[in-house]
């Protein structure tokens, strides 16, 4: 999705931020590459306005005992849990080799 911002509140963080109206603001799923990469050309094709991108993401995406769960931020797994995360996350890549062919 890509906003254009036509107006930025006096003292808002946004105006701490140093956005100013007219620059361009994308929000998009940053799981997904194509999505990533068509805004990283829109980015590159805009020269006149800045352009800031916002990337949605889910802590943890894959890996079922993580998935969206604060608990593991600064925090590893263990043996068994990265045993376990290693063969949700190398199940879904096989998944996607599939869908390449």
């Amino acid at each position: 999705m890509s906003t254009v911002i036509t107006s930025v509140d006096h003292r808002s963080p946004a105006q701490r931020a140093g956005i100013r109206p007219g620059e361009k603001l994308l929000t998009i799923n940053g799981h997904d590459l194509d999505a990533i990469e068509s805004a990283i050309a829109a980015f590159r094709a805009e020269n006149e306005k800045p352009t800031c991108i916002i990337l949605d993401t889910l802590k943890g995406k894959g890996v079922s005992f993580m998935e969206n769960s604060v608990d593991w931020h600064g925090k590893g797994p263990n043996d068994e849990e990265y045993a376990q995360a290693m063969q949700e996350l190398n199940a879904a890549y096989a998944a996607l080799e599939e869908e390449d062919k």
